[in-house]
């Protein structure tokens, strides 16, 4: 057989999605179930990385993605246009009234104008939930991520922040 070649295999072979199989797919052939997969796949992807400090972060304090190095010198580069969908922060403290920023150095090294703020409101623990489709803030192309405590402080605060870069 010489080179490879191309059938009408996969639009012809069935697939199935029953009304008893919760699959989710409206794909009824093989090939529309492939492109189907990907589309979902790509519209719902996400990572996650992590901000600390290990010890009290008081009002200016950069907080840190890698231990040891705050995120003014180490701010996270986005090659693509990227949604923050999911903010999860707790704190050693029981009750946190710090508000923490979150910069986008490229436009604003000087931390005037927040992307968004976390007002922790009291509590031990707090989660800003967005979805991709309504984000909680976006970070365009060439954008750099620095979170800063903005006002009062935080006991050894641990965040983790949920991005997509389906938009």
């Amino acid at each position: 057989m010489a080179g490879p070649f191309t059938t009408p295999v996969a639009f012809s072979t069935p697939f199935l999605s029953e009304p008893d199989r919760s699959n989710g797919f409206t794909s009824k052939n093989v090939q529309e179930a492939i492109e189907e997969a990907l589309s979902l796949a790509i519209a719902n992807d996400r990572f996650k990385i992590l901000c600390q400090y290990n010890g009290n972060a008081n009002n200016g304090r950069l907080l840190e993605f890698f231990s040891g190095i705050d995120s003014d010198d180490a701010p996270f580069h986005f090659n693509a246009n990227t949604n923050v969908i999911d903010i999860t922060c707790s704190t050693t403290g029981v009750n946190s009234n710090s508000t923490v920023g979150f910069y986008n150095k490229t436009v604003d090294p000087t931390y005037i104008s927040p992307l968004y703020i976390l007002d922790m409101n009291g509590q031990k623990t707090k989660e800003d939930i967005g979805t991709a489709l309504a984000p909680l803030f976006l970070i365009p192309i060439g954008g750099e991520l620095v979170v800063r405590v903005d006002s009062a402080s935080i006991q050894k605060p641990h965040m983790q922040i949920t991005f997509s870069s389906a938009i």
